[in-house]
């Protein structure tokens, strides 16, 4: 089961990530743990793991990716855990010109009862697919659940327009 964390009021939207930036980062750090892909300005991508083996131009050709977490502007916008992804396969699909293999590698393991928490002020989340819980943190640390629903939330956002119609 993953866990996605949306942090600082951005919005997470599965079809807007494209691994293919990885290649254009102007540093990275490359460890048996972690590794990292940093563009300058405070965003990086960083994914997480262990046995992480890379071959000379620093790909990662081995190992085990457990989490990746998105950095924007020198906060954390997302996390995701829970996952056991090859770090060969996430190289893979960075290397294409097309992110259709990167949504791919993302599903197969966003696929089944995850978990997506969220602060109150994010407007959208997209892209996901299969059941998940999910809960809202309002600004005062108070949670509040919902199950999202496919045919429920179609066409609209969830929370911004449900309180306008009640209103």
């Amino acid at each position: 089961m993953a866990r996605i964390d949306v942090k600082n009021g951005f919005g997470f939207n599965l079809a807007l990530l494209d691994l293919n930036a990885i290649y254009e980062a102007q540093t990275y750090l490359s460890t048996s743990t972690v590794f990292r892909a940093d563009y300058g300005g405070g965003t990086s991508d960083t994914f997480r793991g262990s046995g992480f083996t890379y071959n000379v131009l620093g790909e990662p050709t081995g190992g085990l990716v457990t989490s990746y977490q998105g950095m924007g502007f020198g906060q954390v916008v997302f996390t995701v855990t829970g996952i056991s992804t090859s770090a060969a396969a996430l190289a893979q699909a960075a290397r294409s010109g097309s992110n259709s293999d990167d949504l791919a590698l993302f599903r197969s393991e966003l696929g089944g009862n995850d978990v997506l928490t969220r602060q109150l002020r994010i407007r959208q989340t997209r892209g996901l697919c299969g059941q998940r819980s999910a809960s809202r943190r309002s600004r005062r640390g108070q949670s509040l659940r919902w199950r999202r629903r496919r045919s429920a939330h179609r066409g609209r956002r969830p929370g911004r327009d449900d309180r306008r119609a009640r209103a």
